[in-house]
């Protein structure tokens, strides 16, 4: 989108011909609409998926990526955050969302940040927690060790 911008100030800058002003300004307008927000067609229009198996897909993949997550350090957690739960989890939350004029697509991007983020901070905090164990493992197994070296007096 910058690049159609700079494109559309250097025109007026460099005096381009009426053609060459068509041809930019028609680029600028297919950008544009390459830009603009898609419609959707309602459920039951020829070629969209079923209702049931459009119902939740969206809304599923919260529970999925926070159980990635949570999976990573608890793996006991596994039989909990299965496809079937998440996409259970997604139909409900659906309704809740139609019921309050939510579109799971209006808060996509910032529940994918969060998501997202996760990915990094959970590894991160899994790593911080494992070094610290060591650490005072080792402090414990040194403290160990030199009151057992230590000759009584």
């Amino acid at each position: 989108m910058v690049n159609v911008v700079k494109a559309a100030d250097t025109a007026q800058q460099t005096d381009l011909a009426d053609d060459e002003q068509a041809a930019l300004a028609a680029r600028i307008a297919a950008a544009d609409a390459a830009a603009a927000p898609k419609t959707v067609a309602l459920p039951g229009t020829p070629g969209e998926p079923e209702e049931d198996e459009a119902d939740g897909l969206d809304w599923a993949d919260i529970p999925a990526f926070v159980g990635a997550g949570l999976t990573e350090l608890f793996p006991e957690l596994k039989p909990v955050y299965t496809d079937k739960a998440c996409q259970a989890w997604g139909k409900a939350a659906q309704k809740v969302a139609d019921k309050y004029g939510i579109d799971a697509s209006a808060v996509a991007p910032e529940i994918g940040l969060l998501i997202m983020t996760s990915a990094f901070v959970l590894p991160t905090w899994k790593a911080i927690a494992t070094r610290k164990r060591a650490a005072a493992n080792a402090a414990q197994n040194a403290s160990q060790a030199a009151s057992t070296s230590t000759p009584a007096a």
